[in-house]
């Protein structure tokens, strides 16, 4: 019985000598080099590993080892290689424009896994693409106040800031060169588009810690896996709940009143024609009472300092 066990087991992890056929898809077209990659869940996790440490300067030749095939121009691949059944390939594909691979090169990854059945599956579609959008949502404690996000071109060795991106909403989208990526989260509240920790601002780097996520490695490029749900938790730091606590701050009730905190600067209350109904030079804290006379409806607060415009509507109801 054992040995019956011994052998089921040995024909279950069995590979078979077989073929992952489909179609690489580009566009634009054109003559060029065009390789298409078999990369399992154990060479994944090498490559990964690789783009983690920021050790990348053996990627290609890595590459280069896998069960792959070659093109010339966009169109149908075959890749050769014993393949065990029931283990997710991920079919990764690109057209070289220099020795190496770089940020923008066309590139792209099968949709889905490919599994193999006896040692075989047709049928893959390898779309690429020289950028895609990468987004996710920003978990943040508090009123966001906008932040950076700096993208690491990481087949550099070791990873370079390839671009910073200044988001104003915790659910966000930013279109990306095409490429494996590193990302940090920070609210730049220095100015300078740097993460600086040591000066008490806050930030966060991306990691997934999924099983069967790409951990810190972000991909853009065609077929849009591990590009969204980029996700991350951003804490407040001192220096911004000391700034909103200082910014001017607006308030209303329905029935007129007007509270003003922190505002230095001119104040204008206008009708929906633009007839201003109200002014007043502000400093600090006031607050004041709309005319009672005054017909309910829609209202404009026009605030200007030196720092800034602000406009609120209100709606006034009697």
């Amino acid at each position: 019985m054992k040995t019956a066990l011994i052998i089921i087991a040995l024909f279950a992890i069995a590979a078979f000598a077989g073929t992952i056929s489909g179609e690489i898809v580009y566009p634009p077209d054109g003559m060029g080099l065009y390789v298409v990659v078999a990369i399992s869940p154990d060479d994944l996790g090498r490559l990964l590993e690789m783009y983690g440490t920021g050790d990348t300067s053996g990627i290609g030749e890595f590459l280069m080892s896998l069960p792959r095939d070659q093109l010339f121009s966009p169109g149908e691949f075959s890749i050769d290689g014993d393949f065990v059944d029931g283990v997710p390939y991920t079919i990764f594909g690109l057209k070289l424009s220099g020795m190496s691979v770089q940020s923008g090169d066309p590139m792209g990854l099968s949709n889905i896994d490919v599994i193999t059945h006896d040692g075989n599956a047709r049928g893959v579609m390898v779309e690429l693409a020289t950028e895609s959008d990468i987004g996710g949502y920003i978990n943040y404690f508090g009123e966001f106040p906008g932040c950076k996000i700096n993208v690491y071109d990481a087949m550099q060795n070791p990873p370079a800031l390839e671009s910073t991106y200044t988001v104003s909403s915790v659910s966000y989208t930013i279109t990306v060169p095409s490429g494996f990526k590193t990302m940090e989260f920070y609210i730049d509240d220095n100015g300078n588009d740097q993460w600086e920790p040591e000066d008490g601002e806050s930030g966060t780097y991306y990691f997934n810690p999924v099983p069967r996520s790409w951990g810190p490695v972000v991909f853009s490029g065609g077929g849009n896996r591990f590009s969204h749900g980029v996700d991350v938790i951003l804490l407040p730091s001192e220096i911004t709940e000391t700034k909103q606590n200082d910014a001017p701050q607006i308030s209303y009730s329905p029935s007129g009143e007007i509270r003003f905190l922190n505002c230095d600067g001119d104040v204008s209350i206008t009708d929906i024609l633009g007839k201003i109904i109200f002014e007043k030079s502000l400093s600090g804290n006031e607050e004041i009472r709309l005319d009672r006379n005054l017909p309910s409806g829609t209202y404009f607060i026009i605030f200007n300092s030196m720092n800034q415009k602000s406009v609120r509507k209100i709606n006034l109801i009697h």
